[in-house]
């Protein structure tokens, strides 16, 4: 089949149309009852199959979303922060990067800039 901008352009909007009716039968926002900004979150996302479901056919993508719960962006972002924190070593520079400012996580952090440095020194590169 020989897809048109104007047959992309249909598919699209339906499936926007399906992500925007979803959000609104599921929200507000599960924890603070906001109804700006909301996203999809998996609520396990070690069962999570995918993120990309509103092309799914109808029974695939309900199976899905019955894995997902609505969330404003914040929390979102927190709850995701929080998922990676918790696999994440303590010490790290991926600790660092999400927020962690424990004394190992700063040790770190200072070591892989010295590293960083030392190595722009060898190929004579500027430090900065």
């Amino acid at each position: 089949m020989v897809h048109t901008v104007e047959s992309r352009r249909r598919e699209l909007e339906k499936v926007l149309a399906r992500r925007v009716a979803w959000i609104e039968d599921n929200g507000p926002c599960r924890v603070c009852g906001s109804t700006e900004n909301l996203e999809v979150d998996h609520i396990d996302p070690a069962i999570k199959i995918s993120h990309s479901v509103w092309s799914w056919r109808e029974d695939k993508r309900l199976t899905e979303l019955a894995k997902c719960q609505v969330l404003c962006q914040e929390h979102h972002k927190e709850k995701t922060n929080a998922e990676k924190r918790a696999k994440v070593r303590h010490g790290s520079e991926t600790m660092y990067g999400l927020g962690c400012r424990c004394q190992p996580c700063k040790n770190n952090k200072n070591e892989m800039k010295r590293v960083r440095r030392q190595r722009r020194r060898e190929l004579g590169l500027p430090v900065t």
